[in-house]
């Protein structure tokens, strides 16, 4: 067995033994946030029925992430799955530093230490990163200098990581890899002119927001914005299902936080081919996406139960939500 194949098995290995769908079921019938976090203690997620279970989330996903550093072989493949949280970090330390508040939220994953990344913003340094990120991270600390959108900070920095994103996954050459990145900047882009729009910005404010796309032009979505029905025959070639709820959307059928999900679930699915493959690359991209996606369900289920709403309000909340 090569290095790869020892890598993607043991991931498997690792996948099966972490949060599954019946986990979910259980929590969501706990009859109250008591007896959930009691799920949570029988389920060996919280020591305690006393102990932060957001805590002990982060703590799980950080070994998870770990878990894919130490056994996934390919570089430019792990840097590419793990250079999000680095934007993130980036986007929360910088806004905090302008601010003068402590940063929150903030992931201790990632190709990059946190203290690291700290440090970096702290100093205005920025060297150390790649060249993507580092060219942005300059570029935003000559526009605090001015009267700019606050908004600014999180599309430049996401412009950078997709850029440095798409030149790490041209490298691995990896199909359903490539269709993943490729229609998360799709949807991305098509629910950001909608976001924006909403928000009284011109089409020519959001043409500098969006995110280089491969598949549709940035003019096209700039027509979209007076004209969302444009979009429509380029996104049913690209994914009927997403496109379906787009007409629905731009017709007041649903939210804009259900395309949103709506566009979770079809990212997700790209990988499900791969789910009883014995050994597949792409067992790193699943086994991280579908954590994440049960992580947020648990958030989810113990935020409202926490606040006393009813069981049907989280399965609502949670039916899109979780990938089951």
């Amino acid at each position: 067995m090569s290095n790869s194949q020892f890598a993607c098995a043991k991931i498997k290995m690792i996948q099966s033994k972490s949060i599954q769908k019946t986990d979910i079921d259980r929590l969501l019938d706990a009859s109250s946030y008591k007896d959930a976090k009691q799920v949570l203690v029988d389920l060996s997620i919280i020591p305690t029925v006393n102990d932060d279970y957001e805590l002990y989330l982060e703590k799980i996903f950080d070994k998870a992430c770990s878990n894919l550093s130490r056994y996934c072989n390919d570089q430019n493949l792990k840097n590419a799955l793990l250079v999000p949280y680095v934007a993130h970090n980036l986007k929360m330390l910088f806004k905090a530093r302008i601010l003068g508040i402590e940063a929150e939220y903030l992931y201790n994953v990632g190709i990059f230490k946190l203290e690291d990344l700290k440090r970096y913003v702290i100093n205005h340094n920025y060297k150390a990163l790649p060249k993507q990120l580092r060219l942005a991270m300059e570029e935003l600390e000559k526009l605090i200098i001015k009267d700019f959108e606050v908004y600014l900070i999180d599309t430049t920095i996401d412009k950078a990581c997709y850029n440095y994103i798409f030149e790490l996954i041209n490298k691995v050459n990896d199909p359903l890899l490539i269709e993943y990145f490729n229609n998360k900047v799709v949807f991305s882009n098509t629910i950001t002119v909608q976001r924006l729009k909403r928000m009284g910005k011109t089409p020519e404010m959001i043409k500098d927001v969006l995110l280089e796309s491969n598949l549709i032009s940035k003019e096209l979505f700039i027509k979209s914005y007076n004209a969302p029905i444009k979009l429509y025959n380029q996104l049913r070639s690209i994914n009927k299902d997403f496109a379906i709820e787009y007409m629905r959307f731009i017709n007041h059928h649903i939210s804009l936080s259900d395309l949103e999900k709506t566009a979770d679930n079809v990212l997700i699915s790209t990988f499900k081919s791969t789910e009883y493959m014995q050994i597949d690359i792409n067992n790193f991209i699943l086994y991280l996406l579908k954590l994440q996606r049960s992580l947020l369900a648990i958030r989810l289920i113990m935020s409202i139960k926490a606040s006393g709403q009813s069981d049907d309000e989280i399965r609502e909340r949670l039916r899109d939500t979780y990938a089951r």
